[in-house]
């Protein structure tokens, strides 16, 4: 861009007022009188590319009108105006004369529909729908875990009440088997052999064969 190769030089006003209170709208209008096609708005110090608005022709005179809503502490500082031509948009007019913007003050209400973001509904639909999502998700963690904590108690009392049986119930521990004694042995023996020598006094043994030596009785002692 080259400032100064046309002869006009439009001026800048601002509306209400040079000196705002932040929040309010204020109003940048560049003017001219000769043909201009599209004015730009630059700040002094400004990092980012110059603004640019095509001109209204308005009863002989040519203007464009930046807006700035809500303004902020950053929007202060000092504004120039410069015209153009749309056969050679790198040329630019003379600088207008400097116009210093103060924010100072508190900050005023105003309403959203006058606000900066008025014109992006979808961003503000967008993060309300977010932040629902991000609160329903943390919710539904919060039932799961208050389920599975439950559950888990159920399963803990009713795995004691198994183990420990139905209440009053005396424990049955099984005892080991206890060894047989000699004492036990000698009166199970005595008894078979005095039930033997009964049997031999009540009943007469039979006669021995012919031929057949009589039963040893030193072989019940043995028994």
């Amino acid at each position: 861009l080259s400032a100064g190769r046309l002869r006009d030089r439009p001026s800048l006003s601002v509306r209400p007022g040079p000196s705002v209170a932040p929040g309010e709208t204020v109003t940048l209008l560049c003017q001219s009188g000769e043909r201009t096609d599209t004015f730009l708005l630059s700040k002094e110090g400004a990092a980012h590319r110059p603004l640019r608005l095509r001109s209204q022709d308005q009863a002989g005179q040519y203007q464009a009108e930046f807006s700035l809503s809500p303004v902020t502490s950053a929007h202060g500082g000092t504004y120039r105006c410069y015209g153009s031509l749309s056969t050679n948009p790198y040329l630019l007019s003379q600088p207008s004369e400097p116009l210093a913007l103060m924010v100072s003050g508190e900050a005023q209400w105003a309403p959203m529909a006058h606000s900066g973001i008025s014109g992006a509904p979808g961003l503000t639909w967008y993060l309300s729908v977010l932040i629902g999502v991000s609160v329903t998700f943390v919710l539904l963690l919060l039932v799961l875990l208050f389920l599975f904590l439950l559950h888990r108690g159920w399963t803990d009392t009713a795995d004691g009440s198994l183990l420990s049986g139905p209440p009053g119930a005396p424990s049955h521990t099984p005892s080991p088997p206890q060894a047989v004694t000699s004492e036990a042995l000698q009166d199970v023996t005595y008894a078979q052999l005095n039930h033997s020598t009964l049997r031999r006094g009540t009943a007469a043994p039979p006669s021995p064969l012919a031929g057949e030596p009589p039963a040893d009785p030193s072989e019940h002692v043995a028994l």
